[in-house]
């Protein structure tokens, strides 16, 4: 069940139709499968075959889609990897998956270290005022697209490192179909698989394709015959200017792009009429921030909840059953569980680590045996996530296992004390994290990145957080600073504050 037949089923089902629209281009579905075939074939030329792992490293362009097409076709196996990574997080990725062939551009070629060609069969490069001449082959030869199973690996995808080194999810081509589960849980697939939409619906991505995201929102399009309006980077005017210009009807990002977005439009008129679908995840959203954003533009915005092991999400909000705090239900083929630290699945309402099972769960970590035996256990995936199930089925985040502050005893969830910090009308974004201390173990410490041009003191902070918290949860200390170290995603790194 190869996934790179999915381009040839969407061409039969919805006939030609632009796929992706990009700084004013359009590529239809046609066009990018010629395109993926053409690099197909140079790539096999050049030596790669199938299970060869392929390194693609480019900025938010059309050719990272084009370049996972044809990769899929020849059975080899993406490892998609940020432009944003530094020489040595590029090296680390390099050492451990030792891929045979890296596309990328003239600028990230030069992140690749000399011994790093040890293994490499070939450095291909694609250059942004070049593309044409890298894609296309003298031949129209069809590269054949070799079978897989449903359990063979499809991509490696890096997690963020937030609790180590970065660990290689191996994401199967059955993990990458189980899209249909989210598809499906908004409305856009009936029962039988059949689009609920016009042919062309238009899904606006300002989110790194080079991660889970890219491959997910890749079949999306596929299934649903929907169209991607790719921008390159975050900017918010254009941003808005695309949602008109393009009639945007779904797009997703994370809490920061929504609330930015509420305070542009609070004093410049836009029109987002278009939009019926405003999807949120990858970082837990305030409900201040969520009250903020619909009351500025009337609308709802649904919460999802997934990690990189999960293929995305599985579970999102109903837009008529919306609970605070939640991140909805699962998705019908998922099975969401709670279970205590002796590994007891625990009754509905009891706090513990979120297990997940189910068809979008990844096949393990790459080389990391031991790791993936404590991740999986008897099928079931541990999150990492402290939270409950309530009585309806909803799913409820409290934190992150590994980043609970215990302090005297008591248990302290970092993302409560940073939602009452951005609650605070002067601070942009906070993180929290626990400081050693003799006497208690641990206490609450806070950073903060305040919004331009104001000034707030440590104790008014400290003070507005003991006027909404119990004591012990209080940040003992407040450190400013101009700007949170965040990842692609936007979620603040909580390792990397406590490494300052």
């Amino acid at each position: 069940m190869n996934i790179a037949h999915m381009i040839n089923k969407n061409i039969e089902e919805y006939g030609e139709y632009p796929l992706i629209s990009f700084n004013n281009t359009n590529f239809t579905n046609v066009e990018i499968n010629k395109r993926a075939n053409q690099l197909a074939k140079s790539l096999r030329d050049k030596g790669i075959v199938e299970d060869d792992r392929v390194l693609v490293m480019l900025p938010n362009i059309p050719d990272v889609l084009i370049s996972y097409q044809a990769v899929m076709r020849l059975g080899a196996i993406i490892v998609p990897i940020s432009d944003s990574l530094n020489k040595h997080e590029v090296d680390y990725v390099i050492q451990n998956c030792e891929p045979t062939a890296v596309i990328t551009n003239d600028v990230n070629a030069s992140k690749i270290t000399t011994e790093a060609y040890d293994y490499l069969k070939q450095l291909i490069i694609i250059n942004h005022d070049d593309v044409q001449a890298h894609l296309q082959a003298p031949s129209d030869e069809w590269v054949e697209i070799v079978e897989k199973q449903k359990d063979d690996v499809v991509a490696i995808i890096y997690t963020s490192g937030t609790t180590g080194l970065p660990k290689g999810a191996m994401i199967t081509h059955g993990n990458i179909y189980s899209v249909h589960m989210e598809v499906q849980g908004l409305g856009l697939l009936d029962k039988n698989q059949k689009s609920t939409v016009e042919t062309g619906f238009s899904m606006l991505v300002v989110l790194p394709i080079s991660h889970i995201f890219g491959l997910t929102v890749t079949m999306m399009s596929y299934l649903i015959g929907a169209r991607i309006v790719l921008m390159p980077r975050f900017e918010l005017e254009e941003m808005f200017t695309l949602i008109e210009k393009e009639n945007i009807r779904l797009l997703s990002g994370v809490p920061t792009i929504f609330y930015r977005m509420a305070q542009y439009a609070e004093s410049v008129n836009v029109n987002v009429s278009s939009v019926d679908y405003w999807i949120t995840g990858a970082a837990p959203l305030s409900e201040d921030v969520r009250a903020y954003f619909e009351n500025v533009f009337q609308k709802r915005l649904l919460e999802g909840y997934g990690l990189t092991e999960t293929t995305s999400s599985f579970a999102l909000q109903r837009p008529d059953s919306i609970k605070v705090n939640s991140v909805g239900k699962s998705f019908p083929e998922s099975e969401v569980a709670v279970f205590s630290e002796e590994g007891e699945k625990l009754p509905k309402g009891s706090i513990g680590e979120l297990a997940i099972k189910g068809p979008n769960v990844m096949k393990g970590y790459y080389k990391m045996p031991r790791e993936t035996k404590e991740t999986i256990r008897d099928g079931w995936l541990m999150t990492g996530d402290v939270g409950y199930i309530d009585e309806d089925n909803d799913i409820f985040i409290i934190d992150r296992k590994k980043d609970i502050i215990i302090r005297g005893g008591f248990n302290v969830y970092p993302v409560e004390v940073e939602k009452v910090l951005q609650q605070h009308p002067d601070v942009a974004i906070a993180g929290v994290v626990g400081e050693d201390n003799d006497e208690l173990g641990e206490v609450v410490k806070a950073y903060v990145t305040v919004h331009p041009g104001k000034i707030v003191r440590e104790e008014d902070i400290i003070l507005y957080c003991k006027d909404k918290l119990s004591s012990y949860k209080t940040p003992e200390s407040v450190v400013f600073l101009p700007e949170l170290p965040i990842n692609e995603l936007g979620k603040v790194v909580r390792k990397k504050l406590r490494n300052m």
